[in-house]
């Protein structure tokens, strides 16, 4: 999960608005976890937010030129760690609320056979 986290908000200083807060939120439900970690800044395109969790897939030119040794691996890591504890990541990004990467956890794993 330190790896999941570390990340997402490595992502978010790196593409976020200079000068602009990262948030990360933790909330419990009874049954679940949640999480998210937020940015502002100029939102992933929509064409890209289809691909954006597979390897090798970089966002675009910011990508390049903000991280220019990464190896698009950054977001494929963290859906396989999500899958690996059964949750969820999700992903919204829009010019006026930002980029928000949220991320559901069951609370109790399932007993496995």
């Amino acid at each position: 999960m330190g790896q999941l986290l570390s990340n997402l908000l490595e992502n978010a200083v790196l593409y976020g608005k200079p000068g602009s807060p990262v948030t990360l939120t933790l909330a419990g439900r009874a049954d679940h976890v949640t999480f998210t970690v937020h940015n502002m800044g100029e939102p992933i395109p929509e064409h890209l937010r289809v691909s954006i969790f597979e390897p090798r897939k970089r966002g675009n030119a910011q990508a390049e030129r903000r991280a220019p040794n990464g190896l698009g691996l950054g977001l494929y890591i963290c859906r396989e760690i999500m899958r690996s504890h059964k949750g969820a990541l999700a992903l919204r990004s829009t010019l006026e609320h930002g980029t928000t990467f949220q991320g559901t956890l069951p609370r109790h794993a399932a007993a496995v056979p």
